[in-house]
């Protein structure tokens, strides 16, 4: 069951992103022709596509410690639901975070 389990977790995430790297590249020709022109970027579109649409858009851990987060006490033992998909459209981390950007820089 473990090994189904795992089969359908990666196809489901792979065609997901690959749906989403197809219609980013599609959405304006250019960005087509570009990677149909320079194979090495293929890298470059599936990580800024994997950073725009998150495939998993929360995680819930343990803080393993007590803690302080922006004047928040965090308590040994709190379970925390962070947002991983409101981290890559930071716009403290990424310039102009809500477009695709084939040539971001890492």
């Amino acid at each position: 069951m473990a090994i189904f389990q795992l089969l359908m977790a990666g196809t489901g995430s792979t065609s997901e992103l690959l749906g989403s790297l197809v219609y980013a590249l599609l959405c304006v020709p250019d960005r087509w022709e570009q990677v149909k022109a320079d194979r090495r970027l293929v890298m470059s579109a599936i990580e800024e596509t994997l950073r725009l649409d998150s495939l998993i858009m929360m995680v819930m851990r343990t803080c393993p410690h007590a803690t302080q987060f922006q004047s928040v006490e965090i308590s040994a033992g709190s379970r925390l639901l962070l947002g991983l998909a409101s981290a890559n459209h930071d716009e403290t981390v990424w310039d102009d975070p809500e477009h695709f950007v084939l040539d971001r820089p890492k």
